[in-house]
């Protein structure tokens, strides 16, 4: 997986190089921040395959936990994915940091501040769909639709015995150990609770609805909250 993930960057790095020299020529004027889509999911109800969907309907780029993961935790990418961003971005972000963790009480360790930088990079790289590691409590609401994906218990039990190859008990399990990692990672690092509705613009429970179905809605949204799906307002 880690070799796959290797692949992956290394081709969105390479779009980034080009996308970065050719905003270099044609800029005029401030920086204006991309707008994008922060997705929170309970385990087992499919948020990921839903934040595909949503990425192919807004042809955007979806960067998933182990993606936003292993860029903040391998130095080398972290530092190659900051420096694909224009030097304008690179000070706007700078600074965009330094006042989040100076305004919020948000934990001050490294493994935040690198995982800071990394989401604040991706979204520095223009419109994208940025899955869990807590984007939503990172990135501005100003320039963002904030969602959070739930199922009932039953439907994630099903999915997560389909999904892992385990039966009932064992997707409890699965499902408990990672519901209270999630919990703990957002409670530790940002002083929050993840089902706190406020935190979000739109809850969509998966049950009885489509992954189609649940992406429109959350495009629809975002269409409605921010006027120019393409980024900035």
């Amino acid at each position: 997986m880690s070799q796959n993930i290797h692949r992956i960057i290394e081709k969105q790095m390479s779009r980034w190089r080009i996308q970065r020299d050719s905003v270099q020529e044609v800029r005029r004027g401030p920086f204006v921040p991309a707008n994008v889509i922060t997705l929170s999911n309970a385990f087992g109800s499919n948020g990921v395959g839903i934040a595909h969907k949503v990425g192919e309907m807004l042809d955007v780029p979806v960067y998933d936990r182990e993606i936003v993961e292993h860029i903040a935790t391998t130095a080398k990418v972290r530092l190659d994915t900051v420096q694909t961003l224009d030097e304008v971005v690179q000070n706007e972000i700078d600074g965009y940091v330094a006042a989040l963790f100076r305004e919020r009480r948000f934990d001050e360790g490294d493994y935040l501040n690198a995982l800071t930088h990394t989401i604040m990079a991706l979204w520095g790289h223009g419109p994208c769909v940025l899955i869990g590691r807590g984007a939503a409590h990172i990135v501005s609401h100003r320039h963002s639709l904030a969602v959070r994906v739930l199922a009932t218990t039953p439907f994630r039990l099903r999915f997560v015995q389909e999904l892992e190859g385990v039966d009932e008990e064992g997707a409890r399990r699965k499902i408990q150990r990672m519901d209270t990692e999630r919990e703990q990672f957002i409670r530790r690092l940002f002083n929050a609770e993840i089902d706190d509705a406020l935190v979000y613009d739109l809850v969509v429970n998966r049950t009885g609805m489509t992954d189609e179905g649940c992406a429109g809605m959350i495009v629809e949204a975002y269409k409605r909250k921010l006027s120019d799906p393409a980024g900035g307002k």
